[in-house]
């Protein structure tokens, strides 16, 4: 009986709810399947996140994910697919767009060694606003762009704000105390401020 009163609620619901419930399960489990590294699963339920999308910044959203997967396989030509894909739905808010264009920067990065692009594309990133949980990442990712491009100066700039930012993870700051020391022996070859 307690069965049939749940699936009798369930389809009183409005299906936009519905629909926006299994959006955010599957979406969820493809994160978990990301964090697992079962990669192809985690592909598998974004897809089907981006085909339940009930709007623009969701369907933009699970394509950004598909993209940062690809970027775990080392398959960036997919990987620059999906993230384009995502940043050309202009009506995506900022949460979809950051992790598109943290995705397009490792590709810039990893496989086209564009560190000036990937430095750009990283900068668009930290402009936008309502997705401050994501700025220790793309300052993380920005400072590692301008030091490999060979702008020491301001990539310890970068690291320095990441290591300024009140709730960012012991684990980023750690990451960026490390990069400025690198930054400071290896790129001005200045040992006592390492």
């Amino acid at each position: 009986l307690l069965h049939i009163v749940c699936l009798t609620v369930a389809a009183m619901l409005p299906a936009a709810l519905q629909a926006a419930d299994t959006y955010s399960a599957t979406l969820q489990a493809g994160d978990e399947r990301a964090a697992a590294k079962e990669f192809d699963a985690a592909l598998t339920e974004y897809d089907a996140a981006s085909r339940m999308a009930a709007n623009e910044t969701e369907k933009s959203l699970a394509l950004a994910k598909k993209a940062m997967v690809f970027v775990s396989k080392e398959d960036y030509t997919a990987a620059k697919i999906a993230a384009e894909e995502a940043l050309s739905i202009k009506e995506a808010r900022a949460v979809a767009k950051v992790t598109a264009l943290q995705a397009l920067a490792s590709c810039q990065m990893k496989d086209d060694k564009d560190f000036e692009g990937a430095t750009k594309t990283l900068g668009e990133a930290a402009e936008l606003t309502g997705v401050s949980w994501a700025q220790p990442t793309t300052k993380l990712m920005l400072g590692d762009a301008q030091r490999m491009s060979g702008d020491f100066d301001s990539s310890i700039a970068t690291y320095q704000e990441v290591v300024g930012i009140p709730d960012a993870p012991t684990g980023s700051k750690a990451v960026a105390w490390l990069n400025i020391g690198l930054a400071q022996q290896y790129g001005l070859n200045n040992g006592d401020k390492a």
